[in-house]
């Protein structure tokens, strides 16, 4: 999974969950067996909805260098991946 994004004014409304369950069912029927995603280290509340939807730490970690369509950003932030099963 590339990004799980919801707009700030949704945060709370519980919209998120139904999104990722949509999503991870999505790849299950596509015949997709695990999904990956990168979340920044320091971002927990990202942390606290994976764990909640089942994802878990994969223990690889690596440096986000930002979007490459709005060129590079001043500096790299730490991300760590998560995974979750899919069968």
């Amino acid at each position: 999974m590339y990004a799980f994004y919801l707009h700030p004014d949704a945060w709370g409304s519980g919209a998120a969950e139904p999104l990722m369950m949509a999503c991870t069912e999505f790849l299950r029927a596509a015949g997709f067996h695990e999904a990956v995603l990168w979340v920044l280290r320091d971002n927990p509340r990202a942390h606290r909805f994976y764990e909640k939807t089942g994802w878990s730490l994969t223990g690889r970690e690596g440096m986000f260098d930002g979007p490459q369509v709005m060129g590079p950003m001043p500096g790299r932030l730490p991300e760590v991946e998560y995974g979750v099963r899919l069968t």
